[in-house]
């Protein structure tokens, strides 16, 4: 469980369908028998267990860097719960990528952003999973960062505006009411 406090804003002009680990999706019986519509699993996905384990880790360094006490007493127990896994793509205009922040806590997580990232849609504690379609999945955070900078370069170099962010996002489940 390392955690890189230090918080990595890339400031690259000086030189981010549900699915649950719980949930099965039908596959196909034999492979001459495929049918188009029967759901395949999304490609691309952090595992679950990890990326909790992550979002919790951070969730208690920006709570420690805020000096709020959280008594262990009353968090809550990730196990007691299910999550899912969204999947979402979002454009960053390359004018806004000094404005995103990212911390290492077992997996590459969104730590910060300015207000007009966070307009785009991108949360704290979202991770960024592929860079103008390359995988960074697996990465550390300076691989994450050498994979966005040049994602920001190629672009520049042929006139692009924005970058694309593939994104999972840890989604807690609620049961509705019956009533």
């Amino acid at each position: 469980m390392r955690f890189i406090s230090a918080v990595f804003h890339l400031a690259l002009f000086a030189s981010l369908v549900s699915h649950n680990n719980a949930f099965s999706i039908p596959q196909p019986q034999d492979s001459q028998n495929t049918n188009s519509d029967v759901p395949q699993p999304p490609t691309n996905l952090v595992d679950r267990g990890t990326f909790i384990e992550a979002v919790e880790i951070l969730k208690a360094e920006i709570a420690k860097a805020s000096g709020v006490v959280v008594d262990e007493e009353q968090k809550d127990d990730p196990s007691s719960y299910t999550y899912g896994i969204g999947k979402l793509k979002v454009g960053l205009p390359l004018e806004l990528a000094s404005g995103l922040g990212l911390a290492e806590a077992k997996l590459v997580l969104v730590n910060g952003m300015t207000e007009q990232v966070a307009q785009l849609g991108i949360q704290t504690g979202d991770t960024i999973v592929a860079i103008s379609e390359e995988s960074t999945k697996g990465l550390d955070l300076e691989g994450t960062a050498k994979i966005f900078m040049a994602a920001v370069e190629n672009a520049m170099k042929n006139g692009k505006t924005e970058i694309e962010l593939e994104i999972n996002r840890l989604v807690k489940l609620n049961y509705a009411d019956e009533s």
